[in-house]
């Protein structure tokens, strides 16, 4: 048997910061936001070969460089006017279809409408480029006016389609106030959401690139987003939690956002004036589960075809006396082979959700042990859901699991603590 090594990394939070960290998953990589630190990206290229760095929210492929602009000028006769027309091109990549900024623009003089006249351009191929998007600038602005796989390109007086432009840098999270809170991965975009700043506000990047958040001027639907959610009060965003809609969690409102978003179009709908807590939502199937601001009460929150909203329960409503003078402090979900939800309170004790949607039943019981059970994560382990919990006994803490309930011998059915 080999000998077997703990793997160490180093982070930036501190242990009393680790409860307000917002995560999401995609794959290999995990995004990590707070309010006092700069969004991290942990990426696994291994079981022992981790990294994590600050999320770069700029364009992966690179603009053109050593662009170079030769205006012709054959045709100087009756009629012709010197004028200087200024351009610029970006890269398409090859993998993602994501745009780059542009490259140092250049100019010519000559004058296109007559006939002959031409300005050609030149750069520097750019390794893993699809193609090239070429502008012509006009009244102030940039226009498209062609695309080549090739870089170099003709202009023989196109006409530039001013509707589409090439995108501008931004990097909302680059100020010390303005680092954000909470992440999730929806429709295609990483969508962020509260910060100092700006309590109520969400971020979205571009479509198909979560870490680009640059915009072009006009802007493209596939463009980064930046909106607010706007209620009756104050809402400072906590969760957001990707279902039928997005589902922005505040501290006094529940809003859905619809999927067809994009900065054109947006369509923020108020569902629920149960303001949530700090605890992260647990979906399960199509289903959301959080606490609530107030008291230790947990209630889903779904989308109802009959009332074409989301409509929920308050789970805790048949077993008050469990809920009484605690706060909810951590939440996950095991699915198989149990169906429970372990809701860590503030007392040391876990109250077990038994959940069966589809039959509408449920049922609490608690949980205690010879300590203080301080949090909660599920792991998926040999083809069931294993709890782990970390657990604070005298001086000490220990990570500890549920051991396992697929036993085929009874006397096997043995469970002590720790």
């Amino acid at each position: 048997m080999g000998v077997r090594a703990i793997f160490q990394l180093e982070t930036p939070w501190s242990e009393d910061e680790v409860f307000d960290l917002g995560y999401e998953q995609a794959a290999d990589v995990m995004v990590f936001t707070h309010l006092d630190h700069d969004p991290q990206r942990l990426t696994r290229y291994g079981h022992d070969n981790w990294t994590l760095a600050d999320a770069v929210y700029v364009a992966t492929v690179a603009a053109p460089a050593n662009f170079v602009v030769t205006a012709n000028a054959p045709n100087t006769g009756t009629g012709y006017s010197a004028t200087e027309y200024g351009y610029t091109v970006t890269t398409i990549d090859e993998a993602t279809g994501q745009e780059s900024l542009e490259a140092a623009g250049d100019t010519g003089i000559t004058d296109l409408t007559m006939k002959g006249n031409t300005v050609d351009m030149v750069w520097d191929a750019v390794p893993g480029a699809e193609r090239y998007n070429v502008y012509r600038a006009g009244g102030g602005v940039y226009g498209f006016i062609g695309t080549t796989e090739h870089p170099e390109f003709r202009d023989d007086n196109i006409a530039p389609d001013f509707s589409q432009s090439f995108p501008r840098q931004r990097t909302p999270f680059a100020d010390a106030n303005n680092k954000p809170a909470a992440v999730s991965f929806w429709n295609q975009r990483a969508v962020y959401a509260r910060t100092y700043n700006k309590p109520n506000a969400i971020f979205a990047s571009q479509i198909g690139n979560l870490f680009n958040m640059n915009v072009a001027r006009p802007l493209a639907a596939t463009d980064a987003v930046t909106f607010a959610v706007t209620g009756k009060r104050v809402n400072a965003v906590l969760h957001l939690v990707p279902l039928k809609n997005l589902l922005v969690f505040t501290t006094d409102t529940i809003f859905s956002v619809d999927k067809a978003f994009s900065p054109t179009e947006i369509t923020v709908i108020p569902e629920s004036y149960r303001a949530a807590n700090r605890v992260r939502p647990v979906v399960i199937d199509d289903i959301a589960m959080f606490g609530t601001q107030k008291g230790a009460s947990i209630r889903t929150l779904g989308y109802q075809f009959e009332a074409d909203g989301y409509r929920g329960n308050d789970l805790t409503v048949f077993a008050p006396h469990l809920f009484r003078n605690v706060t909810l402090v951590d939440m996950c979900w095991a699915e198989f082979p149990t169906s429970t939800v372990s809701a860590v309170m503030s007392d040391g004790a876990v109250r077990l959700l038994t959940w069966q949607q589809e039959q509408q039943v449920w049922g609490w019981s608690k949980m205690s042990t010879a300590g203080l059970i301080e949090s909660c994560c599920t792991v998926s382990e040999g083809g069931e859901d294993v709890v782990y919990y970390v657990v604070k006994r005298g001086s000490k803490r220990y990570v500890e699991y549920s051991a396992s309930t697929q036993w085929a011998d009874a006397a096997a059915a043995v469970y002590p603590d720790s």
